[in-house]
């Protein structure tokens, strides 16, 4: 199977989407709650631009595997992109009782509350920079959730640089990969 999945993924990656579906449709031909083969048909399907049915690849995999970090991750952010924040909300609390210190889901908690929640933003941020210490995407965030709460008074180890430049990112806008960990949770 890991050669199947990764020649699957050099298909997506060379945008032949269709060369792709059918690797990941043999996989779950032969298991059907395969998780990895679901993120890929969910990918397969936003490649080439079908969002509804990546979504519902995701809601499967996420119900096939109740304990498994991914697919819930790909659908807050979904959500958050299409501005939908109380499915995004639901779902990452949902992740927080699965892995209520994980650096990524605290970044999504704060992203996803941060779209009016701006003390609750703030404080997700922290705790995922102090486990995830001098990560530039998440000081960035945690600054401009800092400026949309009001908080002015960050000290010199906090980015200016978001006021600075003109550019201000919106608390809770998928933002810089929050960790660049590269890691895959399930």
């Amino acid at each position: 199977m890991p050669a199947a999945l990764a020649l699957a993924y050099l298909e997506l990656k060379d945008k032949r989407p269709e060369g792709a579906r059918k690797v990941f449709a043999n996989i779950l031909k032969r298991q059907p709650d395969h998780l990895q083969a679901m993120l890929g048909m969910a990918a397969v399907e936003t490649a080439v631009g079908r969002v509804k049915e990546s979504v519902q690849w995701l809601e499967k995999a996420a119900k096939a595997h109740p304990r498994a970090l991914e697919p819930r991750m790909k659908l807050v952010g979904h959500h958050l992109r299409s501005g939908n924040r109380d499915n995004a909300l639901t779902l990452v609390k949902e992740l927080q009782t699965l892995a209520p210190n994980d650096p990524e889901v605290l970044v999504l908690l704060a992203r996803a509350s941060g779209q009016g929640e701006h003390a609750s933003a703030v404080s997700n941020l922290r705790r995922a920079l102090e486990a995830r210490p001098g990560q530039p995407g998440l000081m960035f965030e945690l600054a401009n959730a800092q400026l949309a709460q009001g908080d002015d008074t960050r000290g010199a180890s906090q980015p200016r640089a978001a006021s600075a430049s003109g550019a201000r990112v919106r608390a809770g806008a998928p933002g810089p990969d929050p960790g660049g960990s590269g890691r895959r949770p399930t």
